[in-house]
């Protein structure tokens, strides 16, 4: 709940009784929109402040003769004596041409002792290593819409053999086949939008549930991303083609035949 300019003080550890820095406070100069995640917690801060407060005042003339790197817009100088005695763990560059992707992580990591990792890189071999359980998930998912549509057709399918009679009763009474038709995909149509509104209400109340017993995130209930209309969309149409087969039966139900049996 910090505020534009209110003050606050660090502390070493996550502990109550860790070392704090009362006599350098940070001042907030700045408060992002909300995101809802835990994000919303997170204080950033520019490297320079932290050697601030820990009493690092930085001599620029001495730093030009022996610096690692320099940034010029950030007006920020890396010296070895401050790589090596204020322990700076990392660095982030950016190239000045595509062959600096290339050639300067290679350079880094043969000639020192420094060890350089592309973001991006990276990033791709996580997703490829956690993409196995995607796969299965995305897999698990389309197996469990299959059965759902199988279900679907076999209910119709039974609930029509169990409902010849009144069907042969509704077209002897004027109904016609093609009201019979659409009644039957009617049917199908509200079964699956019914199961896939019922399973979207239910994912995002389990969700949410997770993910309020979690400090720092707030969920937003209702929010509904675009994909999720999509999956809506396809359950519709699902519903309708296993809708297809016990419509064109009850369409071609035999008036006399089914009323004599009856």
């Amino acid at each position: 709940k910090l505020q534009l300019g209110d003050t606050f003080e660090s502390q070493h550890g996550l502990s109550e009784d860790g070392e704090a820095h009362e006599s350098e406070p940070f001042v907030v100069a700045g408060v992002m929109s909300p995101s809802n995640t835990v994000l919303d917690k997170l204080i950033l801060t520019g490297v320079a402040s932290i050697w601030q407060v820990h009493d690092h005042e930085e001599e620029h003339e001495s730093h030009e003769k022996d610096s690692l790197i320099t940034i010029d817009h950030w007006g920020l100088t890396v010296t070895r004596e401050q790589y090596e005695e204020e322990q700076i763990t990392s660095l982030l560059v950016k190239y000045r041409s595509p062959m600096g992707a290339v050639m300067l992580p290679r350079a880094i990591n043969g000639e020192s002792s420094m060890q350089a990792a592309s973001p991006a890189f990276e990033a791709a071999r996580l997703f490829n290593i956690i993409g196995v359980g995607i796969q299965v998930l995305n897999i698990l998912g389309v197996m469990i819409i299959a059965i759902s549509a199988i279900s679907v057709f076999i209910a119709l399918l039974n609930s029509l053999k169990d409902r010849k009679y009144d069907i042969a009763i509704m077209r002897s009474m004027g109904a016609t086949r093609r009201q019979i038709l659409l009644h039957i995909l009617f049917e199908g149509l509200m079964i699956t939008f019914v199961g896939a509104i019922s399973g979207l209400l239910i994912a995002h109340g389990v969700l949410y549930a997770m993910a309020s017993s979690l400090e720092g995130i707030n969920p937003r209930t209702f929010y509904f991303i675009n994909e999720e209309w999509i999956v809506l969309f396809g359950c519709l149409i699902i519903g309708l083609l296993a809708a297809v087969i016990p419509a064109v039966l009850a369409y071609k139900t035999d008036i006399s035949e089914t009323l004599a049996k009856g």
